[in-house]
């Protein structure tokens, strides 16, 4: 059965991926070309991805003082999983385009830079791949800068998320395209790197 595309788009927190994301599903519709904007763990109302999120970056509201880091890695991977069999898998199979903002990597990447027991982060991949039905991406772009555009909490974790991304990237080019773009002016200029790789979108 024909299934739509999926278009990745991942990287460190502040080197510009959702605004690339963005722009490209408003270049799309333009076209013309079915498609659906999603992000990983999600930000649409009424889902549990939106309700992790929340979580994620304010768990005070919810009376929580701390999260341990493997624990919050499984709920991310919760919210992936609802998203993947209420959102993208839908989409895909009405052969529309999917661009998801994040991806799995995001599990591994901060997991392991958080600190995070690897063997529990394995297992939750794995299960996530389970949801995913072997469906890869036709295209991941890894988005990378020197610096965030927005100031972090601590950039010597911003550095060390940002190169491991890098490195994770070049072992994952063996299972499908990975494609960097080094945005360090424009969001305009970087698009003009993505659009060289979806003109037959």
């Amino acid at each position: 059965m024909k299934t739509g595309k999926l278009i990745v788009f991942e990287g460190a927190d502040e080197v510009g991926k959702t605004t690339l994301a963005s722009m490209l599903a408003e270049e799309l519709v333009s076209r013309g070309v079915p498609c659906e904007l999603v992000g990983f763990p999600g930000s649409k109302v009424g889902t549990l991805g939106r309700h992790i999120n929340e979580l994620h970056h304010n768990p005070k509201r919810f009376h929580i003082e701390c999260i341990d880091p493997t624990s919050l890695q499984l709920l991310h991977v919760a919210a992936h999983i609802d998203a993947i069999d209420c959102q993208i898998l839908p989409a895909l199979k009405k052969n529309r385009t999917v661009i998801l903002d994040r991806f799995w990597w995001s599990t591994w990447v901060y997991g392991a830079v958080g600190r995070a027991n690897r063997d529990s982060l394995k297992s939750a991949i794995d299960t996530e791949a389970i949801h995913w039905k072997g469906i890869q991406p036709s295209r991941v772009f890894l988005v990378t800068c020197s610096i965030p555009f927005e100031r972090q909490a601590s950039i010597g974790k911003w550095k060390q998320i940002n190169a491991f991304y890098k490195r994770f990237a070049s072992q994952q080019r063996r299972k499908h395209p990975v494609t960097v773009i080094q945005n360090e002016s424009t969001p305009e200029a970087a698009f003009a790197q993505v659009q060289k790789y979806v003109a037959t979108v």
